[in-house]
């Protein structure tokens, strides 16, 4: 497999993707007992992203 990595238009030598970009996977688990509110800040805190409100 051959390809290039770029993020709008810049190749990847010219920004650092760990601070513009994150992996979201595809096959993501609902727990049904929890809001949607609750289940997207779960998914947020266990992907380290701070609560803000």
């Amino acid at each position: 497999v051959k390809g290039e990595v770029s993020y709008n238009g810049y190749r990847i030598d010219e920004f650092v993707p760990q601070k513009t970009s994150a992996y979201i996977s595809q096959y993501d688990l609902h727990i049904p007992e929890m809001t949607v509110r609750e289940t997207l800040d779960f998914s947020a805190r266990c992907q380290g992203v701070g609560r803000k409100h």
